[in-house]
């Protein structure tokens, strides 16, 4: 209400500021809030006045954050400290600020990733990830187990081939010694006709030249 009075605001320390930025930043998001604030010559005023309202509780939230990791509250704002303590104070809500950022980071990544899982769009896009990662690995098995296949194929080919030449060898290997034998074979067949042929010749001229010499006196 005094925010859209444009009337000063004031936060507490003993409120519950996460309580309280969430409410004021619903508002600010509230489409007849804005228009209400749109319509005001003083929008500009109230919006800002509405962001350092939240401030406020930001950074008194962000004090409790810092009492809670030293175990202990922190002076008032206004309460002057000795040099002494507050070195060592400061010292202290250093390693207790990075404690807290750690702890806010832990909890956006959590946030985020509760967002994601409950995000239908998100959801679909992982399922399409993991099949498309499921397609991915089954084309790379039955390409394994294609090259396996081939090998496999290459081998009883090349085994074949082994074996038609060896096979082919021996082949060759009996058609030369039946070529040898059959050579062999007419030459003997070739000799023995030649030795026929020789003896015949002799008979014949022997009876020439008993022809020519006539009957015996």
């Amino acid at each position: 209400m005094q925010a859209l009075k444009n009337e000063p605001m004031k936060a507490f320390m003993y409120q519950d500021h996460e309580s309280h930025i969430k409410v004021h930043m619903s508002a600010m998001q509230d489409p007849i809030i804005m228009q209400l604030i749109g319509q005001s010559p003083k929008a500009p005023m109230i919006q800002a006045a509405m962001m350092a309202h939240v401030a406020e509780h930001v950074g008194f939230a962000y004090r409790q954050k810092i009492e809670q990791q030293l175990g202990m509250s922190l002076p008032p704002e206004d309460e002057k400290l000795p040099p002494q303590v507050e070195v060592a104070l400061s010292s202290m809500m250093a390693q207790a600020a990075q404690q807290v950022l750690q702890q806010s980071q832990a909890q956006q990544a959590q946030q985020q990733a509760q967002q994601q899982a409950e995000d239908p769009v998100l959801q679909l896009q992982q399922q399409d990830m993991q099949i498309k990662q499921k397609d991915l690995e089954l084309k790379e098995k039955k390409i394994a187990i294609d090259a396996a296949a081939r090998a496999d194929e290459l081998e009883l080919k090349k085994a074949a081939l082994e074996g038609k030449m060896e096979l082919d060898g021996l082949r060759v290997g009996a058609q030369i010694k039946q070529a040898d034998a059959k050579l062999e074979a007419d030459q003997e067949r070739e000799g023995v006709r030649m030795g026929i042929d020789i003896a015949k010749s002799r008979q014949q001229a022997m009876q020439n030249n008993q022809q020519r010499k006539g009957p015996a006196k």
